[in-house]
């Protein structure tokens, strides 16, 4: 099983324009837009969420994907988890 690393980044709204139209993202990025359904599944009375635990499929097209998380074993102020 792979071991996941996650860093999440947040930028202000109002910089976000400025962000997306620096010349190297812009090189290095191409925008495309995707409808992706995502169900997530639980016991009645929250079993899993209590636990740290989620269970999600999501649909892309005709793609499915089952995932399930586990709560972050290790979380850093700066964002950064693993799972």
């Amino acid at each position: 099983m792979s071991e996941e690393i996650e860093l999440k980044l947040t930028i202000a709204p109002a910089d976000h324009r400025r962000f997306m139209a620096h010349p190297r993202l812009r090189q290095a990025v191409r925008r495309t837009d995707q409808v992706l359904d995502n169900y997530y599944f639980d016991t009645p009375d929250h079993a899993l969420r209590q636990r740290g635990v989620a269970v999600r499929l999501r649909r892309q097209g005709r793609l499915r994907l089952q995932t399930i998380k586990l709560a972050p074993s290790v979380v850093s102020a700066n964002g950064l988890s693993i799972r």
